[in-house]
């Protein structure tokens, strides 16, 4: 008989990652003898996959995952999954003074997306162009790096990612600014992926 008290694998966080890897390990052990634990702090699971309810919103978060129907066939999971319409996601930003709402929508695909950006915002079009050019290239870069680089291979890296190294030190902030941008809307988009990316603006 299995010790209750002895776990052969603690996972802590049921988010989805935590959720995916206490089930992969109960597929592949008898969790009588092996048993597993989950640990979450929240009163449901789910984490950044969950929606809830705060002072009369209803908030959809999210987690970025490449291809999630992978890992739900894989588990044997068979959910309903809503397709994109045309948009990558909406920003929504509320006035608490006047209960007014502006929503943005934002494309799916780096062109489309920067394309509705300087259109919808000419007054920055250059700066906007010459801001997701850039991250491009750096998003590039980031193949170039090694988890745990010999010497050589970081001699290699300070010439195929220059543009990673030049703002390593930077905020989110200092390097948004430097591009000039000055549409507050463009600045509040860029603050949502800077914070997806667990990166404040400060």
């Amino acid at each position: 008989m299995t010790d209750t008290n002895k776990y052969s694998l603690m996972v802590v966080g049921g988010g989805i990652t935590g959720l995916s890897s206490a089930l992969i390990w109960a597929k592949y052990h008898d969790v009588k003898k092996e048993p597993v634990l989950l640990i979450e702090k929240e009163p449901k699971t789910g984490g950044f996959v969950t929606s809830y309810e705060r002072q009369g919103f209803l908030f959809d978060t999210c987690q970025m995952i490449p291809n999630l129907s992978d890992l739900l066939d894989f588990l044997g999971i068979e959910i309903e999954l809503k397709t994109f319409k045309g948009y990558y996601m909406r920003i929504f930003i509320v006035n608490p003074d006047t209960d007014e709402i502006k929503i943005l929508k934002l494309p799916s695909g780096l062109e489309t997306f920067k394309k509705q950006l300087m259109l919808q915002y000419p007054s920055n079009a250059p700066q906007i162009e010459k801001f997701l050019d850039y991250l491009r290239d750096m998003y590039l870069e980031l193949f170039n790096l090694k988890l745990e680089p010999t010497f050589l291979e970081i001699l290699k890296m300070l010439f195929k990612c220059p543009k990673i190294i030049a703002n390593s030190s930077k905020t989110f902030k200092k390097y948004f600014d430097k591009f000039g941008i000055t549409e507050s809307d463009v600045e509040d988009i860029f603050n949502v992926f800077a914070e997806f990316s667990a990166l404040p603006a400060e």
